[in-house]
């Protein structure tokens, strides 16, 4: 599986080109650090391709030393180990969870489902909001993950005017050591009253 293969890179790449000419052409490459394709194959791809310019662009909108800086050290691993140089000057986005688009993104879906409940009741609906979990011992060597989600939420619900109760809720613990909580199966659960 190459960048050309994967759905709506190339219209990606379209747009890319027509917001900003002056450094087209564009093209999108995708790289994986646990399924194909992987990160060492699409950056030695890059390479066979001659790319000068590069934006690492994470898909994960808070950084998170597991996630986001994972994948950055493995394209630094990469090139620390590569016998030859490479010509590639980086930019990097590393994360982007309070940008405006994502932000009106979520205000959206969540007005989209609230439209939907009776009226009546519409204002005591509470809106979980479900998260990755994170092994606690990341967050008390400063793994600033929760706080950027939770900077996500307060955007969010600013825009929605604080109208609805909310809680930030954690998921996908694996393992037996401690994360981050509450748990949002057990939020879900647990019955909760408007203060």
């Amino acid at each position: 599986m190459n960048g050309q293969s994967i759905p709506n890179l190339d219209s990606s790449s379209t747009l890319l080109g027509s917001l900003c000419p002056d450094s087209a052409p564009h093209k999108a490459y995708v790289g994986f650090r646990y399924a194909n394709p992987l990160t060492e194959h699409t950056l030695e791809e890059m390479e066979k391709d001659n790319i000068e310019r590069v934006v690492a662009f994470t898909q994960y909108p808070q950084y998170s030393c597991s996630t986001s800086g994972s994948s950055f050290n493995a394209i630094y691993n990469h090139y620390a180990e590569r016998n030859e140089a490479s010509r590639m000057k980086w930019s990097v986005i590393d994360r982007w969870g309070t940008n405006p688009l994502l932000v009106d993104a979520f205000v959206d879906l969540i007005n989209k489902e609230l439209e939907t409940i009776d009226d009546k009741i519409r204002d005591d609906v509470i809106i979980l909001f479900s998260a990755h979990s994170l092994p606690m011992k990341f967050v008390q060597r400063g793994d600033p993950y929760p706080a950027e989600v939770g900077a996500t939420v307060q955007l969010i619900m600013s825009k929605l005017r604080h109208a609805n109760p909310y809680r930030l809720v954690w998921q996908s613990k694996v393992g037996p050591l401690p994360w981050l909580e509450p748990a949002t199966d057990k939020a879900i659960e647990s019955k909760y009253e408007r203060p």
